[in-house]
Order: C-alpha cells, then sequence, then structure tokens
C-alpha cells in the first residue's frame, strides 16, 4: 500500500510538469473582460506574460491596451512617465496571468502544500 501511495505521490508532483502550461491571452484589448481567453502553451513557451500600455493625460483619459499571451523568454519591466506607463509582468503556473495574478499563484501554492500534508498523513497512519 505504501508503494502504492509513494507511486501516485511521483505522478502527482510530475503531472504539473508534463502538463502543458496554460494561459489567458488576447491581443491588444481595452478591457481586460475581453482577455479570459485560456490557451494551452507549446513547451517552448514556459511563461505566461501581461503587457499593459497606459497612456493619456488626467484620471479619465486615460486609455490602457493589455496584451496576454505564452512567451519563450520574459522579464518582467516596468516604466512610468509622466503620461504613459508600460508594463510586462511574467509568471509560470497555470492561469497566472488572470486579473488578479497573484492569488492564483497562492492559491495552487497553498493547493500543493496541502495536497503533500494529506498525503504524508496518510502515509505516517499507514492508510
Amino acid at each position: 500500500m505504501k508503494l502504492f501511495l509513494h507511486s501516485l505521490l511521483a505522478v502527482f508532483f510530475c503531472m504539473e510538469i508534463v502538463a502543458s502550461l496554460q494561459c489567458y491571452t488576447c491581443d491588444s484589448q481595452t478591457s481586460i473582460d475581453q482577455c479570459m481567453n485560456i490557451i494551452n502553451c507549446s513547451s517552448s513557451y514556459p511563461y505566461c506574460k501581461n503587457t499593459v500600455d497606459t497612456s493619456g493625460k488626467g484620471t479619465s483619459n486615460r486609455v490602457s491596451v493589455i496584451t496576454k499571451e505564452c512567451a519563450s523568454d520574459c522579464t518582467s519591466k516596468k516604466y512610468d512617465v509622466i503620461i504613459a506607463e508600460y508594463s510586462i509582468s511574467c509568471c509560470k503556473t497555470n492561469l497566472c496571468n488572470s486579473v488578479r495574478g497573484a492569488p492564483t499563484v497562492k492559491n495552487a501554492h497553498l493547493a500543493l502544500a496541502l495536497s503533500v500534508w494529506f498525503i504524508g498523513a496518510l502515509l505516517r497512519f499507514g492508510l
């Protein structure tokens, strides 16, 4: 039984590596609501990338153009000039480039930690 649980644990940890990365995708959209399409990235694209280009004077005249995509290489950057802002953010977990991005990553880590704890408890008690 322990061998089965160890094998199951090994498969669980390798599953994320084997499955392709999923990212939200859109091209040059002005609303985040238009950026909820999901794509399976090829193995040569290990990053989800967000690009936001904002320009305009004042708060009511500012326009943001959003692009979300799979990327082969990605470096987070942020440029802020008086009337323009340009940012690139990168992440490496499924659907991490959502509207809130970081909470999705935190939730994935919490789920992984709870799963490891649960399997450890099963192994400890010989179930």
